[in-house]
């Protein structure tokens, strides 16, 4: 049995499971990079379409000592309860500098029990492969049919676009972000009076006057690489602000 003693912390949802288990088998893999190709008839091999990242795993294994077995089931049965309480959880490692990995236990738990031990391996799928920065968000003001500049460190980071007050544009009835002249976050606002909007395009979730909405066909939700960009409301009116917080691998 090998056991990590200088263990990171680990946090699940933040409660730390350190101070209840010890830690070994700590597993934390980049993900795969998916390549997407097509064969054309009459060609040798075949055309790369892009390539994407792959779902990421995490796994480590949790282990409790005790003569008193009453207790140590009690301290798995807790951390299930707690594993329970939702699909997805906010699982930190002390030594990745505050990311946030947004994980969900899809295995069969592995339970080993002894004389005066136990342990259970938990392994985990990052659905999204990228971790987020906990509270480390840059805020922007847009102003009405203005526009303002923003520098990222990483690609594609979480864009969260809120407006307390946008009006639709008279002749298309849509308001409108557009990043970079490229990439549009474009909706058709239902009344011509002021209304709240709130676009988080990490989680492609529109809400307009609170109640829940949809980008038009011709929106494309941004990704943008590390540099320099440059967003604009091109069309409506209505101060907007964007919260950018960073992912990375």
């Amino acid at each position: 049995m090998s056991i990590a003693l200088e263990a990171p912390t680990i946090t699940i949802d933040g409660t730390v499971l350190n101070t209840q288990f010890r830690i070994s088998e700590i597993k934390r893999p980049f993900p795969p990079f998916n390549a997407q190709s097509v064969e054309i008839d009459g060609r040798d091999g075949a055309i790369l379409k892009g390539v994407s990242l792959g779902t990421r795993s995490v796994s480590f294994r949790l282990w409790s000592f005790s003569q008193d077995h009453n207790y140590m089931y009690t301290q798995f049965q807790m951390l299930l309860e707690l594993l329970v309480t939702s699909f997805e959880h906010q699982l930190v490692f002390s030594d990745e500098l505050g990311l946030v990995r947004t994980v969900t236990l899809v295995s069969e738990l592995d339970f080993d029990e002894y004389v005066e031990r136990g342990s259970i391996l938990l392994e985990f799928v990052m659905y999204d492969p990228l971790r987020e920065y906990e509270g480390q968000s840059t805020t922007i003001s847009v102003p009405s049919g203005g526009s303002a500049q923003f520098v990222i460190q990483h690609q594609n980071p979480h864009i969260l676009v809120t407006a307390q007050a946008a009006q639709r544009d008279a002749s298309t009835e849509m308001w409108s972000l557009t990043f970079d002249e490229g990439d549009y976050v474009r909706l058709k606002l239902p009344t011509a009076l002021a209304t709240t909007v709130s676009i988080d395009c990490k989680e492609r979730r529109v809400l307009v006057g609170g109640e829940v909405s949809m980008l038009t066909l011709e929106s494309d939700w941004p990704r943008l690489a590390a540099g320099t960009h440059t967003v604009r409301m091109d069309l409506g009116t209505g101060a907007a602000t964007i919260s950018i917080r960073e992912r990375c691998l």
